[in-house]
């Protein structure tokens, strides 16, 4: 646990995504009990004592399992409902709540140390049922006063929000793979990705960052050309499905990207407001908008991942099923097909690394053979002592110091060339390849889209904006001129 950062849940604190997903998903942090500063001595000896898990779960009966929120859900949700209790504003007036807080963080804290997973119900009364047997009996009533309308915001909050992280975590590694695939499929251009539709005349900010994305992993690529004139007249072109879908990305991905942000900022809002009282009830439409919207970003980025791949989309969410149950499918089939994306991509990386360095070595050899026949014929036809007959001793050593010089010159070379190999990818392909295999562990023809994964993958991209490939930095509003495709545009 000394390795993990610390998530504190307390009166004044808030929470964000990040974190919920550090403790729930990822296992990166704990969540721990803030103490204000002067009530450290106060409250050190009536801290309740640690929970027994197992004992509290041996006690809760079910009927099934159907209904039930997984261990980061339920951990999620509990983590809200300790955050709102600690504000003190739930439960009624003269309420421990800082006991109860205190005892729902040590409920956190033992499920994390556990191999018994904490799985809750959605269902608010059968969800606060199940609390009443996780927490000391002293604190079963405080339980029973919590409003069944607040516990059932704060389970769509946690669905929510753990959803709703895992799609812009998602969103961040499809441009990268994206740009894998534009290596991997006949007939894109990179002229697709220019910035005049990205930047010039459709300036919309996250398509023009999946642009400069594209364009920085591809620079350099002997796989994708860089075609004067082409751009996005691809569809008159008789393109391929898959390398329309390629070069369609930025505008799908930007889009959906932007979308996503914009609704964590308001989820994360929405985990941090608590009802000013139990009786009050929150209507949730602000944060149902947000959930539906990154659900249909989650679609688009699912739809052009399943296109690049050349397989028909099909809506695997079913319209009956509840807003918070399709979004979590959703999610899952993002991150299964853009996994199987990747390892189609890294495939075809490897098989034409091998071919290319397999020609590169009969090359060389051919090279040598050639130079070794044309030896011999010297050799032949003159002697050693016959290449120098009549020469000074000035005029050999000269000649024997440029061979020298000629021959260190031409091991050099090869060294370097050695060194370099064959650059046949984009400048980030190789790393950004090299960075998704490391999430074969399990099989080598697997990838795991984990969080130490999606960090290296988005550090790579970062150093390759920071090269000098980066988008361009925009004029002050109403300070510059316009270039003649926009006056065009505004013209007509």
């Amino acid at each position: 646990m000394a390795s993990k950062r610390t998530v504190l849940i307390g009166v004044g604190r808030r929470i964000t995504i990040d974190e919920l997903l550090a403790v729930a998903v990822h296992g990166t942090a704990f969540f721990d009990l803030f103490v204000p500063k002067g009530k450290e001595v106060e409250e050190e000896s009536s801290l309740p004592s640690v929970v027994d898990l197992s004992v509290g779960l041996a006690a809760i009966s079910r009927k099934g399992d159907e209904g039930l929120m997984n261990k980061p859900e339920s951990m999620a949700s509990l983590a809200l409902v300790a955050l709102a209790v600690a504000q003190g504003r739930i439960l009624p007036k003269g309420s421990d709540c800082d006991g109860l807080c205190a005892v729902l963080v040590g409920v956190l804290q033992a499920a994390d140390a556990s191999e018994q997973e904490l799985e809750l119900s959605f269902e608010a009364s059968a969800y606060l049922q199940e609390i009443k047997e996780l927490v000391p009996p002293c604190y079963v009533d405080l339980i029973g006063q919590l409003p069944k309308s607040f516990v059932k915001r704060m389970n769509h909050c946690a669905i929510g929000a753990l959803a709703a992280g895992r799609a812009r975590q998602l969103s961040q590694m499809a441009n990268p793979i994206a740009a894998l695939s534009a290596e991997r499929v006949n007939g894109v251009d990179a002229s697709a990705f220019s910035d005049l539709y990205y930047d010039i005349l459709r300036p919309h900010r996250e398509s023009a960052t999946s642009a400069t994305i594209m364009r920085a992993v591809l620079n350099g690529s002997q796989y994708v050309p860089l075609t004067p004139r082409v751009g996005l007249k691809y569809a008159a072109d008789g393109c391929s499905d898959e390398a329309c879908a390629v070069m369609d990305a930025p505008q799908q991905n930007g889009p959906a990207r932007e979308a996503i942000k914009s609704a964590c900022k308001v989820i994360e809002l929405e985990l941090n407001c608590s009802e000013p009282d139990g009786k009050s009830k929150y209507d949730e439409s602000v944060f149902e908008i947000s959930v539906e919207n990154t659900k249909t970003a989650v679609k688009t980025l699912l739809g052009g991942c399943l296109a690049r791949r050349g397989i028909k989309p099909n809506d695997v969410s079913n319209p009956e099923d509840d807003i918070y149950i399709s979004i979590q499918s959703l999610v899952t089939s993002l991150k299964s097909n853009l996994e199987s994306e990747a390892v189609e991509c890294i495939d075809f990386i490897k098989s034409e690394v091998v071919r290319a360095e397999e020609a590169a070595k009969k090359k060389e050899a051919e090279k040598a053979a050639k130079a070794a026949a044309f030896q011999n014929r010297n050799e032949d036809g003159n002697s050693k002592a016959d290449e120098f007959a009549g020469m000074s001793e000035e005029k050999k050593a000269k000649i024997l110091k440029k061979r020298a010089e000629k021959e260190a010159k031409a091991r050099a070379k090869a060294a370097a060339k050695e060194k370099k190999k064959v650059t046949l990818f984009g400048s980030g392909t190789l790393p950004i390849s090299n960075a998704l295999s490391k999430g074969c562990e399990v099989s080598p023809t697997s990838v795991d889209l984990n969080e130490s994964v999606a960090n290296e993958v988005n550090s790579i991209v970062e150093k390759l904006l920071s090269g000098g490939i980066q988008r361009k930095p925009k004029i002050a509003k109403g300070t510059r001129d316009y270039l003649p495709e926009q006056v065009s545009c505004c013209r007509s």
